[in-house]
């Protein structure tokens, strides 16, 4: 595991173009960094950041602004080692602002920004055949301004259509056909996997794990049995593909209107929803980590943990620095079949 020795944590923040570490350190009470692959937030990171406003600096001399860019992080000096460390966040553009009194605090809530923040919500209807997935990232990056970092696996796809929706929803519905995380940093498309490695937990290590609970099996909330029913209008062919197993229709979930027109496409749905790919049939398990970097759609091995499933993913996860506490809550999904 990745866990930093005890040390020394410094908030990094740089706040419209302005270094601000030095002057605002005093004032930070916390600061909350949330990336997910989940549907409903679509891939954009966000944070929060809560300022200490009992002197009323923030209400009149350093009134935030929305709009405002902050590129966060944190730094940290290993006093076992005496090697400093840095995790930066990418950039965040301002769009919430609450003033609260008692205690007097100035909350801040921004969303990851770069061109994409308006271009990737623009809806839109339109068709590409023939094209690969990598290319299709790369042109939606592109119409954006951004660049595009694709480490994923890439297929040909033989039909797109952006019904009504925007990049982005697009982007987040071949994220779950395919089972690519897909994210927003700086001036940047992200689809695929996190280039950290494996992050391995030991759950009996107390000093780096605060809490665990590990789902070993849940049927209420879990499909025993994925099918895809798929139908080209062109070919005139439909069909359906099963993955997993059932004993009733109850426990098998069927998808009907999804954007696949063959066996092959259909198998890639079916599967990666068997796999973890959806939110609402797969059991999630939680774990709390001190001092540790992570990343969504990083792999997770479970060491010490007897019989329980040891291998999961990172679906989520909400960072908070306080202090000089810092610690990461993580929801993870089971990797591949179980």
């Amino acid at each position: 595991m990745a866990t930093l020795n005890p040390n020394k944590i410094t908030v990094l923040l740089n706040w419209a173009g302005r270094a601000v570490t030095a002057d605002l350190s005093q004032f930070v009470i916390s600061i909350t960094y949330t990336e997910s692959k989940r549907k409903k937030s679509a891939g954009r990171d966000r944070i929060q950041l809560t300022l200490n406003n009992q002197n009323g600096i923030f209400s009149n001399a350093w009134y935030p602004s929305e709009g405002d860019i902050l590129q966060p992080g944190v730094s940290w000096l290993d006093l076992i080692t005496a090697k400093r460390g840095v995790w930066r966040w990418g950039k965040f553009t301002i769009d919430d602002i609450q003033f609260r009194f008692g205690p007097d605090q100035v909350i801040i809530g921004a969303l990851a920004s770069g061109p994409a923040s308006d271009k990737f919500e623009q809806v839109n209807n339109r068709t590409w055949q023939n094209i690969s997935l990598k290319e299709l990232c790369t042109t939606l990056a592109g119409e954006a301004g951004m660049e595009c970092s694709f480490t994923g696996e890439d297929t040909i796809l033989a039909l797109v259509q952006q019904r009504n929706e925007s990049p982005r929803e697009l982007l987040q519905r071949l994220s779950e056909q395919y089972d690519l995380p897909v994210s927003l940093k700086d001036a940047s498309l992200y689809v695929g996997k996190p280039s950290l490695g494996v992050l391995v937990v030991d759950l009996m290590n107390r000093s780096a794990v605060k809490s665990a609970d590990i789902i070993a099996a849940s049927k209420r909330n879990t499909t025993a049995a994925v099918s895809v029913h798929y139908y080209n209008a062109e070919t005139k062919e439909a069909g359906v593909y099963s993955t997993g197993k059932a004993t009733d229709e109850k426990h098998t979930q069927n998808f009907y209107n999804v954007d696949v027109k063959d066996a092959a496409e259909a198998k890639r749905w079916a599967e990666s929803k068997a796999s973890g790919g959806g939110d609402k049939h797969e059991a999630e398990s939680r774990i709390t980590l001190i001092n540790t970097p992570v990343a969504v759609g990083q792999p997770v091995t479970l060491t010490n943990c007897g019989k329980l499933p040891a291998s999961w993913e990172i679906a989520e996860q909400t960072t908070t620095v306080s202090g000089s506490n810092w610690q990461a809550a993580i929801k993870m999904k089971k990797k591949g079949k179980k």
